[in-house]
């Protein structure tokens, strides 16, 4: 049963992962076409339509920022199993040093 958890969590972990990664994808793709768009307007003298494109440009640095962190996200998830193990690994070695150590004692 532990082991059907394990596998359960495994698939959804890489779902959610690829889920996300396509997310990422798309959103970076439609801030590029925004920042394409951007530059391509002339607001020669136009105060308010400079400012404007600044706060989209601003705008859309922010989400190449948080596009980017959910990126490093899907990378945690795609490497979580990876990181269980590990922490099984160190646990059960604990274990065994434990049981080892409480055996010899009980040898004297």
């Amino acid at each position: 049963m532990n082991t059907e958890n394990n596998i359960d969590r495994s698939l959804t972990r890489l779902e959610t992962a690829t889920q996300l990664k396509n997310l990422v994808h798309k959103l970076q793709l439609a801030n590029g076409e925004i920042l394409t768009y951007l530059a391509e307007i002339n607001s020669n003298d136009d105060k308010a339509l400079t400012a404007l494109k600044a706060i989209a440009i601003k705008y859309a640095a922010k989400i190449a920022n948080n596009a980017g962190h959910l990126e490093g996200i899907t990378y945690e998830l795609e490497d979580a199993d990876k990181e269980d193990a590990r922490k099984n690994q160190k646990e059960n070695l604990m274990s065994v040093l434990l049981n080892s150590i409480d055996n010899n004692g009980d040898n004297k």
